[in-house]
């Protein structure tokens, strides 16, 4: 390739990116080939750039066709405004979140913001009341906890526990467009040089699944979370360490727990319960990790993404720079469309409305 992405979806998926896909294809045909039994794919990309979200979406794109009985989870990073690299990030996000509607099964929202946030937390609880000591995080860190964060919520399907990535897809989304989910895992990285203490889990199992439901655990920041009226469609947990089936018992109170103190709260027409599976690791800290699909994502959406692209798009700014990469300049209203609808769907399954067999009947009582 003769440049880079520029930070624009339309160079990285239209221009440059058309030049990478062949060999990028090839190179993947020749991986899966390598496999006995390859059960999909997990698809790593930021939501914002010109490279994740540009040529990421040619590549996804390129999956669904080659390998469309694969499946297929994202591990989608959102932009942090604090870190904001370019003005165009709001535009990519917008028709990155676009295409995975279309092009995998279940995706899981990391937010660079709460990273950052959940590393200030950990890393500096001995120094907050020297400011001087406190560490900002870097992007090394980020990544740590990211890479942690996905290895934990997938380890169910990697080690064969009860699941595959199909059976993933299958529980966590009851709706195929409402597959965008959060994540949580405690305890999280401790300091450098230093190893998370092992749990106690006879004392602790109930603390452990319970911070994995506060806003503040979460892989996505929410600060407006509210666990009465922020619903779940779905919800699973993974217990991973030594000797982590020992505590199968004491989840189920853990699990009543969280439901009688309302740290979870469901939609009325679903299971109102949690899956929970047991990953033995004798080399590994005990941690207890969440996967959640709730209604509360349709916001971050909304107020990290579409109101920030509608403030750009309604001066017409910077659109130019993706017609001359070789996009359309509907795309963008078809991707905003999208997205509303997403939005409404969310709001659906919050809603109770009769069916249509109901308001049937009361037409016919009128008469």
């Amino acid at each position: 390739t003769s440049g880079d992405m520029g930070h624009n979806f339309a160079r990285g998926h239209y221009a440059e990116g058309k030049d990478l896909i062949d060999d990028i294809n090839n190179a993947l045909r020749s991986t899966v080939e390598g496999c006995e039994n390859a059960q999909g794919f997990v698809f790593n990309h930021s939501l914002s750039g010109g490279t994740g979200a540009g040529v990421g979406m040619l590549i996804l794109e390129r999956i669904a066709v080659d390998y469309r009985k694969k499946s297929k989870l994202g591990c989608s990073v959102l932009f942090d405004e604090q870190r904001c690299a370019s003005p165009l990030e709001a535009y990519n996000s917008l028709l990155c979140v676009h295409w995975l509607l279309d092009h995998t099964e279940v995706d899981i929202i990391l937010d660079n913001k709460q990273f950052a946030n959940i590393h200030r937390r950990v890393h500096n609880n001995d120094k907050m009341d020297n400011k001087q000591q406190q560490q900002s995080p870097k992007y090394h860190d980020l990544n740590n906890l990211i890479v942690r964060s996905m290895s934990e919520v997938t380890a169910s399907s990697r080690f064969g526990i009860n699941e595959s990535l199909i059976t993933m897809a299958m529980d966590m989304t009851p709706f195929p467009r409402l597959h965008f989910v959060n994540t949580a895992t405690y305890p999280q990285l401790m300091p450098s040089g230093k190893n998370a203490p092992l749990m106690n889990f006879t004392q602790d199992i109930k603390s452990h699944f319970t911070e994995c439901c506060r806003g503040t655990n979460f892989s996505t920041f929410i600060p407006d979370f509210d666990a009465e009226k922020d619903k779940n469609m779905a919800v699973a947990f993974n217990v991973r360490g030594k000797e982590a089936i020992k505590w199968m018992a004491q989840s189920s109170a853990a699990m009543q727990h969280l439901n009688d103190n309302s740290y979870l709260q469901w939609v009325q027409w679903t299971a109102s319960k949690p899956m929970v599976n047991f990953i033995e690791a004798d080399n590994t800290e005990q941690q207890v990790s969440m996967m959640m699909n709730n209604t509360f994502i349709s916001r971050v959406f909304f107020e990290r993404i579409t109101k920030k692209y509608d403030a750009l798009y309604k001066e017409r700014a910077y659109v130019h720079q993706y017609v001359t990469n070789g996009m359309e300049e509907g795309e963008f209203a078809e991707a905003r469309e999208d997205l509303g609808f997403l939005q409404k769907d969310y709001l659906d399954v919050l809603t109770d409305k009769p069916d249509d067999d109901d308001d049937d009947d009361d037409d016919d009582s009128d008469y």
